[in-house]
């Protein structure tokens, strides 16, 4: 009697394991969706409000669109175990066919902030638009569905 006794209060609740909470999200997936261009930072680049709004940026998966009035598209690879946070987009059509355009980005939320050079060149390794220095920062607000 008192091993089933004990057989019963082992397989109770009681002594069950807590659930656990869902593991957290990668980078990677919490990428994915349609982002809208709220800012432009560059000395070479200048962008007006409504020009801002035209420009998205759509991750599925491993691959990336960017809808302006000539889109681009490609594959990008994300790396969230660098201290600054790396995304690399290897771009398959347009002008820079071929390059991959090496950038850092933050996510925040709905917020995502990338900051890049041109393609083909090194990664930044800031937040930064420095005179010279070519880099454009890009913040993009997620679209709700």
């Amino acid at each position: 009697m008192r091993v089933v006794v004990f057989l019963v209060l082992a397989a109770s609740p009681v002594f069950a394991e807590p659930p656990k909470a869902p593991p957290k999200p990668t980078d990677q997936e919490q990428l994915v969706g349609v982002w809208v261009l709220t800012s432009a930072d560059s000395e070479m680049v200048q962008v007006s409000g409504e020009q801002l709004n035209r420009v998205k940026l759509a991750l599925t998966g491993r691959t990336y669109l960017i809808s302006t009035d000539q889109p681009v598209s490609g594959a990008y690879i994300v790396d969230a175990t660098r201290r600054v946070k790396a995304i690399d987009m290897d771009t398959v059509d347009g002008p820079n066919k071929g390059k991959v355009t090496r950038c850092i980005y933050e996510l925040d939320g709905n917020t995502l902030r990338i900051c890049q050079g041109q393609a083909g060149t090194e990664r930044p390794t800031e937040f930064s638009t420095k005179p010279g220095s070519g880099l454009v920062v890009l913040v993009f607000k997620r679209l709700t569905p």
